[in-house]
């Protein structure tokens, strides 16, 4: 039996209302030659039957049942298994349009790039029309068409981990590529499974900086970014900060110093997006007491006071700048009430 096409991982906790229609968008497409590999990363729900009724039904489906451990160790145990050409991964609770799979792999067998980056939709998010296209609304996007190593170096690393306007790089979100299986085995690219927050960032910086080539598309009709009201990254999570905190450790223990001291900036903004990014989830708090206490514990920790960057150097707006600069000052009590 020849090997797949293209292997598609989804790691799968907790999602029985939306499990079918994600399986079933990959069972649908029109590139036939796959191979589905449903990881179920100890679903206390129904998952995990699910998962072995699809393995009964259709040949391609690959189930691989393990103690819970984290979207990491999930898309980890997928890639041990995982034996086709290309590499892409799927969220349990997004889906795919007929069509997707076969637009990404033309296009990679095509140009032969190291990944393909796409674009999703967004589904069902508030505020917004059906199937918005995907943007965080920053000027950190990619532009279309092939990028080569001196174009990665130019116009993706400066940016990688984060950019002047305090966002995350342009490459986040390992669901968005289709990845050759080659080029993830060769340079070793995994998923720390210490990181609990934030896991793709990590990832995908480090796909970025050992890539050679990679195309990058706008076409539609690929991939569907479901808004998941009960999903892990949404609510209140009173351990977000810390999990984001060893996130940023993480990347420093990877990127500072690195080419002569390159990424410092980016790794500086970083520190700075997760210390702004969790003051935020004060919104999510019931009290103005709760509210205080929260942003307390951030401007009060070590994390907050070890930052050397000017505000010169950032192209936010001036309330952010304002925010930032009582966050030095400690004035927890403005903090909690903008």
């Amino acid at each position: 039996m020849s090997k797949a096409k293209i292997s598609v991982i989804v790691p799968i906790y907790n999602v029985e209302k939306y499990l079918n229609r994600c399986v079933d968008s990959i069972l649908a497409q029109t590139l036939t030659d796959i191979e589905i590999i449903l990881v179920d990363d100890g679903s206390p729900d129904g998952c995990g039957k699910i998962c072995d009724e699809y393995a009964e039904k259709d040949g391609r489906v690959k189930v691989v049942h393990k103690k819970n451990g984290g979207l990491s160790s999930a898309r980890n145990a997928g890639l041990d298994v995982a034996e086709g050409e290309y590499i892409s991964f799927l969220d349990s609770d997004d889906w795919l349009e007929n069509d997707g799979l076969r637009k990404l792999y033309n296009k990679a067998t095509e140009t032969n790039v190291d990944f393909v980056r796409f674009r999703p939709y967004k589904a069902n998010w508030p505020n917004l029309p059906e199937l918005a296209p995907y943007t965080d609304g920053t000027p950190c996007e990619l532009r279309p068409g092939y990028y080569d190593r001196n174009d990665i170096e130019r116009e993706v690393l400066v940016r990688v981990l984060t950019t002047n306007s305090m966002t995350l790089g342009p490459t986040v979100s390992a669901c968005m590529a289709l990845y050759k299986s080659s080029f993830i085995r060769e340079n070793n690219l995994r998923f720390d499974e210490e990181i609990k927050n934030s896991e793709d960032v990590i990832f995908s910086a480090q796909v970025a900086y050992c890539a050679n080539s990679f195309y990058y598309i706008e076409e539609a009709g690929i991939y569907c970014y479901f808004y998941n009201e009960t999903s892990i990254s949404k609510g209140f999570k009173p351990d977000r900060f810390e999990k984001l905190k060893n996130l940023s450790y993480a990347c420093e223990k990877l990127f500072a110093g690195r080419d002569n001291g390159f990424y410092d900036k980016q790794l500086a903004i970083l520190r700075w997006y997760i210390i702004l990014n969790c003051i935020s989830e004060r919104d999510k708090l019931p009290s103005f007491k709760e509210k205080r206490r929260h942003c307390l514990n951030i401007v009060n920790d070590p994390f907050a006071k070890k930052i050397k960057l000017k505000l010169s150097e950032l192209n936010v707006p001036l309330k952010m700048k304002l925010l930032m600069i009582c966050v030095k000052l400690k004035l927890v009590t403005i903090i909690a009430l903008v």
